[in-house]
């Protein structure tokens, strides 16, 4: 319940409110006041039309601005009518224009409130603006599901390292542009406040016994669904190490995860990522849940790592921050990511090969002696 003149961290689909503030410094009144917001949207400029507010997501109106609220509270000040337009002109016209543009037309109600792109209030004849501060609350939300043209924005960004794991950030900017007739007739805009859509993520790096890093290993990443169980973070032993070719895969071996992975329902997320030159993978763009990255085939020589990592993700609702923890070292950031090691695969010589007969020939100089 406290306000922001900043930034705001939401999440998709989350309700929320703007208020515009009028504060009057002066002893004399203003007439006909006049205050026009257009919601964000991508591609959008600010008030004046000179500068782009550069929102990445859609904000919606999520419903009529209504003048009080349920226990009677004013919503926004006596005297003011509010007024609703659908036109898509708004985004790339300036205040002035949109407000004597003949072709937009502004309704006092609407269908659709998805479909609203600005609205404005307008004094009635004879209200004034004196010396007072008047507020108007604004009934808003993020959109349901991000557009293509919003997940590719974020697909773009590169992530921040926070106190556990990484973060990402989509951005929507508002402003409102204000005029009075006593103030010698101009459009005159607000600051700018941004409302956040924070998305989680970690780094993992993929190592050997002596901290080496291991490039080539390729790994899934499941998330747990709703309707399934909570999955255990006991650690298990290695599975039986299996004769092959020095290169294991999640097949090659049986799976020692007990009933939670048996039991539980999972989405696959990410398939086939590959640990780099440096033994890094990066994960972004996750929400709360459960996780369980698992390595589907170790690089050459090493064997795999048999158990799945969970990884929880949670958000603190205050703080609007996540918190990225697993059952392996590290805290999952770029600094200090999450290490998993592969131990070394010590093959066993095939029956017939090399080694056999090398073992065979020992045998045999040994009689030859006695």
């Amino acid at each position: 319940n406290t306000w922001t003149t900043n930034a705001l961290r939401i999440s998709v689909g989350e309700n929320f409110q703007y208020k515009l503030s009028m504060m009057n410094f002066e002893k004399s009144e203003h007439k006909n006041l006049v205050v026009y917001d257009v919601l964000p949207r991508i591609g959008d400029k600010s008030i004046n039309g000179q500068a782009d507010r550069e929102s990445e997501f859609s904000v919606n109106l999520r419903g009529p601005i209504r003048e009080k609220d349920l226990n009677g509270n004013r919503l926004y000040p006596e005297g003011y009518q509010v007024y609703y337009t659908t036109s898509q002109d708004v985004y790339s016209n300036d205040m002035a224009t949109s407000l004597n543009d003949s072709k937009i037309k502004w309704v006092q109600n609407v269908d659709d409130w998805n479909s609203v792109t600005a609205f404005k209030f307008v004094a009635d004849e004879g209200t004034v603006f004196g010396e007072k501060q008047l507020d108007f609350i604004i009934p808003v939300k993020v959109m349901d599901v991000l557009t293509e043209e919003s997940e590719a924005k974020l697909n773009n960004k590169t992530a921040e390292d926070r106190e556990t794991g990484t973060a990402i950030y989509l951005e929507a900017t508002n402003s409102f542009g204000y005029s009075t007739a006593t103030y010698s007739g101009q459009n005159v805009e607000s600051n700018w406040v941004k409302a956040q859509i924070s998305f989680a993520g970690f780094v993992v790096k993929k190592t050997d016994e002596k901290g080496n890093a291991l490039p080539g290993a390729i790994f899934k990443l499941e998330k747990q669904k709703a309707t399934g169980l909570t999955p255990s973070t006991d650690r298990t032993e290695e599975g039986t190490q299996t004769q092959g070719d020095g290169n294991q895969t999640a097949d090659s071996i049986p799976q020692t995860s007990g009933d939670t992975n048996n039991t539980a329902e999972w989405e696959m997320i990410q398939d086939d990522v590959i640990s780099d030159e440096n033994g890094i993978l990066s994960f972004k763009n996750l929400a709360v849940g459960t996780y369980r990255l698992t390595e589907k085939e170790a690089p050459t020589g090493y064997k795999i790592s048999t158990e799945p990592i969970t990884i929880t993700i949670t958000l603190d609702k205050d703080t609007m921050e996540y918190k990225v923890t697993a059952d392996v070292t590290g805290s999952g950031t770029g600094s200090n990511p999450f290490v998993v090691v592969n131990e070394t695969f010590y093959q066993l010589p095939e029956t017939g090969g090399i080694g056999s007969k090398l073992y065979t020939m020992a045998g045999a100089v040994f009689l030859m002696r006695g």
